[in-house]
């Protein structure tokens, strides 16, 4: 865990760094000053649509496993998203699973494989995107050539998870043999939830709800990226968001400190200087962007972990135990 904690605060800083240096702090606290912030209001209410859209879709995906009513799972997003916001190495994911566990008897195995299945969908989406505006729009050289390696990098890895869910065999002999032995068990247990949590994509009903849900789950982001736009009074198109946020996405993929911080500002300064935006401006829009992310996700996520009761303590040996079935004879997953 602390190692974990360190290596994202390495890195935190050092994307903050890259952020800053071409910068005038002087120019990002004019730029945030002179903001129109009327556009927060829909920013936030956008945001809030979003988590509506995403916890459907989370019913959906966990619907083959167990049927669980829409609001414990709200609740539970929330405070999964909350966790991310305050604490290390994304125990926010795990803080979600052991919520909704508590609220409605979801098996962590099941959680799991549902957030998993939540990753490839939001992957998938992103490139879906991508390559809409690419296709569609004209886009700056070097956020198309960004684009092209992201393709031949993400599309490869999809296919190997599509192929190892209906393929396992192969996949988990390697791991054996190449898996050191003290890790061994461990990361079998990890590819065998790994692989529980692609079952949905057997279920063609179930998948095609859950893409669907993500189009307009991830167009409400775009919305309130190209309100953030105007809040500033950026003179850029929807494509533009759209590029913005995907390149924002991929960033806070990158191991960082709690609450993404410097990771998402440098990939949201990175996207928007494209667009010949002035670094002052960009990352003012980042700052901009990320509190209407931050402070209404993480009061709402603090108010329902309140009323659930949990604890962080309860954190303790999840991390691990989030590997292993829920029970050490396998049984009642």
């Amino acid at each position: 865990m602390i190692w974990k904690l360190l290596a994202g605060l390495v890195l935190s800083a050092f994307f903050l760094w890259l952020a800053l240096k071409d910068a005038q702090l002087s120019e990002v606290w004019g730029a945030v000053q002179a903001a129109d912030y009327t556009w927060m209001v829909p920013m936030v209410l956008l945001t809030l649509v979003s988590f509506l859209l995403r916890t459907w879709r989370w019913q959906v995906l966990l619907a083959s496993a167990q049927r669980v009513k829409f609001w414990p799972l709200l609740s539970s997003t929330f405070i999964g998203f909350m966790g991310n916001n305050v604490l290390p190495a994304r125990l926010g994911e795990l803080l979600r699973v052991q919520a909704i566990r508590t609220a409605a008897g979801v098996s962590r195995s099941a959680a799991l494989g549902s957030l998993v299945m939540e990753r490839i969908l939001d992957i998938s989406m992103l490139l879906v995107f991508f390559l809409f505006v690419l296709v569609a729009g004209k886009l700056p050289p070097e956020v198309k050539s960004w684009g092209i390696y992201l393709v031949v990098v993400l599309v490869p890895v999809l296919a190997a998870v599509i192929v190892f869910r209906f393929q396992p065999k192969p996949f988990l002999r390697i791991l054996e043999k190449v898996a050191p032995g003290r890790l061994r068990p461990r990361l079998l247990a990890m590819a065998s939830n790994f692989h529980v949590g692609l079952g949905a994509l057997e279920n063609g009903r179930e998948l095609g709800l859950a893409a669907f849900l993500s189009v307009p789950m991830w167009a409400t982001l775009v919305g309130v990226v190209v309100c953030g736009f105007r809040a500033l009074s950026l003179d850029l198109t929807t494509e533009a968001g759209v590029i913005t946020l995907v390149i924002m996405a991929v960033g806070t993929m990158v191991p960082s400190a709690p609450g993404f911080i410097g990771t998402l500002q440098y990939a949201g300064t990175l996207a928007l200087t494209q667009y010949d935006v002035d670094p002052s401006v960009a990352l003012s829009f980042t700052l901009l962007y990320h509190a209407s992310q931050w402070f209404p996700v993480t009061a709402v996520g603090l108010v329902f972990f309140l009323q659930q009761h949990l604890s962080l303590d309860q954190l303790r040996g999840l991390e691990s135990a989030a590997d292993a079935a829920d029970n050490p004879k396998g049984e009642g997953t």
